[in-house]
């Protein structure tokens, strides 16, 4: 055998070989996002413990089982990356989209009666007038984090990794998606619930659009804050 043919024999085998390691990288990256958007479904929608049980569990399967077994297969260092200068855009993006669904609210409150969510929330989700500004803030500054962490991070930045890119976006925002609308089901009629689950994705979107010039999940992490934010106001006005 000659050298040239030894060569090539070698990247050969060479891609063979990175190939599998990126179809299991990918498949275990599959794995972890689908158990653990299931896994949260039923302790939110079927166990329904207290809020702050639901919250230790989100951070059990959303990021320590995710660093427990990935850190080997995606750069985890590179999704805490911060620019400064795409910061302050995104903090003013953030702005627009608290207007934006706080005028999405008005408008679709005077076609739809949204006063059944507030017993829902109480009953469903152990959110009431009580614990609601303590709950709330939590929400907006940590769990935002959360699953910017997981549905970004984890989600879009190391799928894109093992396979096309758009497809990796596709999972992430239809998995976000799902995963917060699957508490809801029966709070709606059925055009608002669809309206959500469609905004949601098209929410992932955005999210993956405000970090395609790095690796990193901090400025979508400071939209979805005000996104949070608004959901939240809405929440307090419904429950006055």
């Amino acid at each position: 055998m000659t050298i040239l043919w030894k060569v090539r024999l070698f990247f050969v085998i060479l891609n063979l070989v990175m190939d599998v390691s990126l179809t299991k990288r990918r498949n275990v990256i599959l794995i972890i996002l689908v158990v653990a958007c299931i896994a949260m479904s039923i302790v939110d929608g079927v166990i329904q413990p207290g809020y702050w049980i639901k919250s230790m569990s989100k951070w059990v399967f959303f990021v320590v089982i995710p660093l427990l077994f990935l850190k080997n297969t995606i750069q985890i260092k590179e999704l805490f990356h911060l620019s400064l200068n795409e910061l302050k855009q995104s903090l003013f993006l953030g702005l627009g989209v608290y207007a934006l669904i706080m005028v999405a609210y008005l408008v679709a409150s005077l076609w739809f009666d949204f006063s059944t969510i507030g017993p829902l929330l109480d009953e469903q989700v152990n959110v009431n007038a009580t614990n609601f500004l303590f709950v709330s803030t939590y929400i907006a500054l940590v769990n935002s984090g959360i699953e910017e962490f997981f549905f970004r991070g984890v989600g879009y930045q190391g799928l894109k990794q093992t396979m096309n890119p758009k497809v990796a976006g596709w999972i992430s925002s239809v998995l976000f998606s799902l995963y917060h609308v699957a508490i809801m089901i029966g709070w709606f009629h059925i055009s608002i619930f669809t309206l959500i689950l469609i905004s949601l994705i098209v929410a992932g979107w955005l999210f993956i659009y405000l970090n395609r010039k790095g690796s990193t999940f901090f400025h979508s992490w400071f939209v979805h804050m005000f996104a949070n934010l608004a959901i939240n106001t809405i929440g307090w006005i419904i429950l006055l």
